[in-house]
């Protein structure tokens, strides 16, 4: 049995990092192609609506008779705001939704052949684990560091491609193990088996074990964790595109104040 599972664990880090290769690749290229096209429509369309909202400030004179407002504003700072505000939000659901909809294809593969490959790390290193009290989110962290694809690259997508790869893949990848784990637990309970810790149960899971939809489960956990990862991401972006919408906002209301004021102040002289 220890045998066969070095065996499987061998062919599986095999698969994922030679045969991977190409496949992750494909996927990165995809992701890049969409995320651009989404980006150049998006900014377009941030571009215009910052820029016809700016025609209706000046045709209605909503900032009054106050020309530098518009002119210091509205014609460089709001529309390059809007346009790259909506580019940076645009890439991070666009990338979103392309993980969670590679999900069932790919992703739930490369988890299923890169974990056998954790579970051998895990075992191989267990003395040393429990010596140093090493958590299972650092195994985790620990494994990942190893999904790393060497830059041979000479054409400059092909070396963002690698990049991006190795930047998401290990994240990809710990998802993956995580959800693998989780996702046992919360099944061994369903069947009346007292929870096993985390750590212990990536160390003796045999995955082979539980029935087809055990994977289904081990993919929706997946997709709610890549969704909890951009959300997070998205929302920065969101504030920090209503940060910089708030610095002329600030600035015209500043100077329509003292604006009010001083014919007050004419009148008493």
């Amino acid at each position: 049995m220890i045998f066969s599972f070095l065996c499987a664990s061998f062919y599986s880090i095999v698969n994922f990092f030679e045969l991977g290769y190409s496949r992750v690749m494909s996927l990165i290229g995809d992701c890049l192609a969409l995320a651009f096209s989404n980006a150049v429509i998006f900014g377009i369309i941030g571009l215009m609506v910052a820029v016809l909202g700016g025609l209706v400030v000046k045709k209605y004179r909503l900032l009054g008779e106050n020309k530098r407002i518009y002119t210091k504003w509205f014609r460089w700072y709001i529309p390059l705001v809007f346009t790259f505000g909506a580019i940076a939000f645009s890439i991070g659901k666009t990338t979103e939704n392309f993980l969670i909809q590679q999900t069932p294809k790919n992703i739930s593969l490369m988890v299923k052949l890169s974990f056998p490959g954790y579970q051998f790390y895990v075992v191989r290193s267990w003395q040393e684990i429990i010596n140093s009290q090493v958590t299972f989110s650092q195994t985790i962290s620990q494994y990942v560091k190893r999904v790393h694809y060497e830059d041979f690259e000479t054409e400059p997508i092909e070396k963002l491609k690698v990049k991006l790869s190795n930047f998401m893949m290990p994240k990809i990848m710990s998802w993956g193990i995580q959800s693998v784990i989780l996702t046992a637990k919360e099944y061994d309970e369903r069947q009346g088996n007292a929870g096993a810790k985390a750590l212990l149960l990536a160390r003796t899971i045999n995955t082979f074990s539980y029935p087809p939809e055990f994977w289904d489960e081990v993919e929706t956990t997946i997709e709610h964790r890549t969704h909890d990862y951009f959300e997070r991401i998205n929302n920065s972006i969101l504030l920090i595109f209503f940060v910089l919408l708030l610095i002329p906002a600030v600035d015209i209301f500043i100077l329509s104040r003292k604006k009010k004021k001083q014919p007050e102040i004419v009148s008493r002289v």
